[in-house]
């Protein structure tokens, strides 16, 4: 062998070999693209809902939700009980302050009447996507609009259809429950922070005693707005609603499981 067929021998080993680029490096930013690439879609497939505040006249953030369609939203129920319209014969307007004990007592017997939940449907509710994230939106540049068309009082469901608008983005949903320990991604907006993004897992199921009502139990950081907000599996399916949470207990939460989900949707 000649000095020069020896050199560019070495060269090859030395490029191709031992300063090569190890396997491992070049797997993890594939599966760090993947995982953005997911993190992405569930955020673009989820919104914000918000409500009209008649003193400033501007759409206030107080739910999450997630488009199952092109044109349907999927949320918790108890983001839509606030619209319902007060009884016809009430005659009290709450935005006032009370000046007399006639008017506490009419307020508390309006308070402790059971809701009448058919006359949430129809009702219509703002909403903004994910390419909206820190717009602003009033009583003139109103946003995207839904109105609510079901429910399901037991289960804290609640479906609405946009109006004059579709999206490209929207999930499956997934079959089963869960394992315990499995990994979920969450996309909502806690005390208000638009489309925040973390993950949690599953920690277990539970069905509560007084309502009979199925729990996925979640340990992850749920907070206030996360409510009507989607947690989703490994392969972006939706797996849950976001319904309640435990103040005092930390990274407690409970979502209306996927089963309950396909029901709603598929079967009623």
């Amino acid at each position: 062998m000649n000095k020069k067929t020896a050199f560019i021998i070495f060269w090859v080993l030395f490029v191709f070999g031992c300063c090569s680029i190890p396997t491992d490096v070049k797997v993890v930013p594939a599966q760090k693209h993947e995982e953005l690439n997911l993190i992405n879609k569930l955020e673009n497939s989820s919104v914000a809902l918000m409500s009209l505040n008649n003193e400033d006249k501007q759409y206030d953030l107080f739910c999450a939700g997630v488009f199952v369609s092109s044109n349907l939203i999927l949320t918790a129920r108890h983001c839509g009980e606030d619209f319902i319209p007060l009884p016809e014969n009430s005659n009290i307007d709450l935005t006032k302050p009370i000046t007399s004990t006639e008017e506490l007592i009419k307020i508390l017997n309006i308070i402790n009447q059971s809701p009448d939940f058919e006359k949430m449907i129809g009702v219509e509710l703002g909403f903004k996507t994910f390419n909206e994230i820190d717009q602003k939106f009033t009583e003139e540049k109103k946003p995207k609009m839904a109105k609510i068309i079901k429910y399901d009082v037991k289960n804290d469901l609640l479906l609405l259809q946009t109006i004059n608008y579709e999206s490209n983005n929207f999930v499956s949903i997934a079959k089963n429950k869960g394992t315990i320990g499995e990994k979920i991604h969450i996309i909502g907006h806690p005390a208000g922070v638009e489309f925040t993004y973390f993950t949690g897992i599953v920690s277990g199921f539970l069905k509560e005693p007084e309502t009979e009502r199925n729990y996925l139990h979640v340990t992850a950081p749920i907070f206030m707005g996360n409510s009507g907000g989607g947690a989703f599996d490994e392969d972006g399916k939706l797996i849950g609603i976001c319904s309640a949470f435990k103040p005092m207990v930390p990274s407690m939460a409970f979502f209306v499981g996927s089963e309950e989900i396909n029901q709603f949707l598929f079967k009623n």
